[in-house]
């Protein structure tokens, strides 16, 4: 069978890196690498990776890497990368409209394996949504696949797709810290950390501007950012606010030092804004396992999956005077920050919803049109 995988990333750099015995950047990388290699003894695999520069690279017999820059995938050569390819079936892991429209034209079983949220946030989004409905709406997709609850819901809500063709699907589960977290590890130095893309719509700058107005209340918070980006270009907004001394950025960790890391600061902020397209952010499950209490805006994809008041904080996302005001909150009330650290087991168990990814596309490979019905089985419907 030859397989056609479609995704954002590089996925010759981390074979590579990983066969090396470098440490995964983010959780069960190595696990969804491997898994590919795996396939690719039975199978012929290619991976279309989207990203600025390409390559063209065979990594072992029967898998193959190739990029392509998102600007040159457009309706031409998304049918000629297809007329080369001839795949039996693919696996798109991001929603490439162009892409799903041509695989349908030429009926090739294709599983949309996402992790992207649809709740429209202006008029460019509503067209896209409009479009994917239509394309969608096909039996050459046994199901769309989301992760998470949230995104899954988006999919029926805002997609109009049907529940019975939806399926959740999970990372592997993330075993919490056996002991909570009474309180501040120094109440007279509070600390803060992100995990993440160094992004505005990732809420770096929503958490800049929260750490400034912090110490502006007499509270000496200090906040460390792991994760890719332009530093430099933080830095300077860090200096522009005042909170040069206040704030640390630690380029990107290896994801075995990302939980560490959450221990051993007070707690942990994800502040996504709405317009940024995830499903349910690592960084959430990993801080849950961590014991340190957990601030999170009320982005689409994660509300409503914690209690807030018990399980986490919540704040307006891209409101920082909100996300002070949580941050402040936490470090005055120390039976509120250890009820949080104790409560946070069973919320992780809570937040863990879907079939494992590795099982989903075994499952999509081993009957790619549902013959067998097993889409039912795992289907948001049956959830």
């Amino acid at each position: 069978m030859k397989i056609l995988f479609v995704q954002y990333g590089d996925y010759a750099e981390a074979y590579r890196r990983l066969k090396s015995g470098a440490p995964e950047t983010y959780r069960d990388q190595k696990k969804s690498v491997d898994h590919v290699e795996e396939l690719a003894q039975h199978h012929d695999v290619a991976l279309l990776v989207i990203r600025d520069t390409p390559y063209d690279e065979t990594l072992r017999k029967g898998l193959r890497s190739f990029a392509v820059p998102y600007a040159k995938l457009d309706r031409s050569s998304v049918k000629s990368i297809l007329d080369l390819e001839k795949p039996d079936v693919a696996i798109l892991i991001t929603p490439h409209l162009r892409f799903l429209a041509e695989l349908r034209a030429r009926n090739i079983p294709t599983l949309p394996c996402l992790a992207d949220i649809f709740t429209p946030t202006g008029l460019k989004s509503r067209l896209h949504n409009l479009a994917l409905r239509w394309v969608l709406r096909s039996r050459v997709f046994p199901c769309v696949a989301n992760h998470n609850l949230n995104a899954s819901r988006s999919v029926e809500k805002d997609l109009g797709y049907p529940p019975n063709r939806i399926v959740p699907w999970d990372w592997s589960a993330v075993q919490p810290e056996p002991t909570g977290k009474p309180g501040l590890l120094n109440s007279d130095e509070p600390t803060a950390f992100f995990a993440g893309a160094l992004l505005v719509d990732k809420g770096v700058q929503d958490c800049l501007e929260a750490v400034a107005l912090v110490n502006a209340q007499g509270l000496n918070l200090s906040m460390s950012f792991a994760g890719p980006g332009d530093v430099s270009h933080w830095m300077a907004e860090a200096a522009r606010l005042g909170v040069t001394a206040k704030v640390r950025f630690l380029g990107t960790v290896p994801n075995s030092e990302v939980r560490k890391l959450m221990r051993a600061h007070d707690m942990v902020i994800v502040p996504s804004r709405p317009g940024y397209a995830e499903g349910l952010p690592n960084t959430i499950y990993e801080a849950l396992a961590s014991r340190s209490p957990l601030i999170v805006s009320d982005h689409p994809a994660f509300r409503g999956r914690l209690k807030v008041g018990s399980q986490c904080l919540e704040f307006e996302a891209a409101l920082p005077s909100a996300l002070a005001k949580s941050m402040t909150r936490l470090c005055r009330d120390r039976a509120l920050y250890a009820s949080l650290s104790d409560n946070a087991v069973a919320a992780l168990r809570q937040i863990h919803v879907g079939i494992e990814r590795h099982m989903l596309i075994d499952q999509f490979l081993e009957d790619p049109r549902n013959t067998t019905g097993w889409v039912a089985k795992y289907a948001l419907s049956a959830v």
